[in-house]
C-alpha cells in the first residue's frame, strides 16, 4: 500500500467516524491480533529491504508508521 492509499483510507475512515479524530491509535503485534499497543512514533521516511529499515537514508523508498 502506497501513501497515498493509506492517507486516502484514513481520510474516508474520519469522513464516515469523525468521533475517532480523539481516540488513541493502536497497532496489533502480529497477524492474527494477539497483542496490541499504543503508537508512540511519528512517522519517518526510510529504506526498506526484506525485514530491514532505515530512517534517513539516502535512498529512501517507504514510510515507517511506527
Amino acid at each position: 500500500m502506497t501513501l497515498k492509499q493509506y492517507a486516502d483510507l484514513i481520510n474516508q475512515f474520519v469522513k464516515q467516524n469523525p468521533d475517532a479524530l480523539d481516540f488513541d491509535v493502536i497497532f496489533a503485534c502480529d497477524d492474527e491480533g494477539n497483542d496490541f499497543e499504543l503508537v508512540h512514533h511519528a512517522v519517518s521516511k526510510g529504506s526498506f529491504s526484506g525485514r530491514d529499515y532505515e530512517m534517513n537514508s539516502e535512498n529512501p523508498n517507504a514510510v515507517c508508521i511506527n
